[in-house]
């Protein structure tokens, strides 16, 4: 007997997508539960929205509140999915994400950070050794 699958790939995908609209607001919840038990203050610091034109590459950032370091972060952008990250990481206080907008109009790019309590984080460069960022 042979099995249908396209129904419950469909199901899948609208579950999926019913999910992704509130997955931000959940991680941030659960992450702060997660805080709670473990006696950490977690903070949620957001940095300024940057236009990226059609083509162009670069870096945004976001600082850490004196005397926390980011434990983790990431990025927003537009809607149309055209803005893809090279990379992003920590140095000292600073979140720093660099992408580029591959379509033909322009997109936002905002950091964020989840910063703790801390004084350092890597990565930790040799002696003129530059890292990439901002322009």
């Amino acid at each position: 007997m042979k099995r249908l699958r396209t129904p419950a790939l469909v199901l899948g995908a609208l579950a999926l997508g019913s999910t992704l609209a509130f997955a931000q607001n959940d991680h941030e919840a659960a992450t702060e539960r997660r805080a709670a038990q473990a006696g950490v203050n977690y903070q949620y610091v957001f940095g300024n929205n940057i236009t990226l034109s059609p083509g162009q590459e670069s870096g945004a950032d976001v600082y850490c509140p004196e005397g926390q370091v980011p434990t983790g972060g990431g990025f927003g952008t537009g809607t149309t999915g055209n803005v893809n990250p090279d990379f992003q990481y920590a140095v000292g206080r600073q979140w720093i994400v660099r992408a580029k907008n591959w379509g033909t109009s322009d997109e936002n790019l905002r950091a964020f950070a989840i910063c703790a309590p801390g004084t350092e984080t890597g990565p930790y460069p040799q002696d003129g050794m530059t890292l990439p960022g901002k322009d």
